[in-house]
């Protein structure tokens, strides 16, 4: 029968047999190609697999753009910062534990471009909830990067010396709530859940800059019962 079958296809079994088996060559022929094209498609989905979880990993430390969230307005405010000149430190200082003299009168000019800056940093401390991180824990070494506070620490400097110039210019509501705004950014600081140990000692730093300015505040002459309770009533609501 076997033989009839390939009489009627004009066949002989050796050549079906030869033809079979140059199928199968060429199937095998086929496999390695195959292979290595879906073993090239694993790699490259397993690559941007490990770019991405490496992609995560590296920013999850750090707080997601939030608006309700005052890291975010606070990294803001330090964008729009000026250009501060070499002893800016020391010049407010000076401004700030005695006050705003006619010397200090070119500073008007720097809190004039820092204008915005100087908005978005209030409206930061006006906020609740403050994390510079994301709060989960982050593994740390050697090469892990400390949060950079720097700027948002000068943006309170010079919070402090509008206050101390706006005591100068006989506005001590106003100046009372920029003073009570730098106690809020220090309240921020305090809160943090990670690096907790340097953001303490920031907030120890600020604070001593805001109760430099609150002290002599306090102890002006034209303090009024009225401005006594307001400050208490701020002071409370920390």
């Amino acid at each position: 029968p076997v033989l009839r079958k390939f009489s009627e296809k004009g066949e002989s079994p050796g050549k079906a047999r030869e033809g079979e088996r140059m199928n199968e060559a060429k199937r095998d022929s086929m496999k390695p190609k195959e292979l290595a094209g879906r073993t090239s498609v694993r790699l490259i989905t397993t690559g941007f697999t490990v770019i991405i979880v490496a992609a995560s990993s590296y920013f999850s430390g750090y707080a997601a753009e939030d608006e309700t969230n005052a890291s975010t307005i606070y990294r803001r405010a330090s964008s729009l910062l000026a250009q501060l000149p070499q002893d800016f430190p020391n010049r407010t200082s000076d401004v700030i534990n005695n006050g705003w003299q006619e010397e200090n009168e070119d500073l008007k000019e720097l809190l004039t471009k820092s204008h915005e800056a100087i908005g978005e940093f209030k409206r930061a401390t006006r906020l609740s909830y403050c994390q510079f991180t994301s709060g989960a824990p982050m593994k740390k070494d050697a090469s892990t990067e400390l949060p950079q506070h720097a700027d948002e620490v000068n943006v309170a400097r010079l919070v402090l010396i509008e206050g101390r110039r706006w005591e100068k210019e006989n506005r001590p509501d106003v100046a009372l709530d920029d003073y009570l705004s730098v106690l809020r950014f220090a309240n921020h600081l305090g809160q943090q859940k990670d690096f907790i140990l340097l953001s303490k000692l920031l907030e120890i730093i600020v604070r001593r800059l805001a109760f430099a300015s609150l002290e002599p505040y306090i102890n002006r002459e034209q303090l009024t019962t009225q401005d006594c309770r307001h400050l208490l009533d701020s002071l409370v609501s920390l």
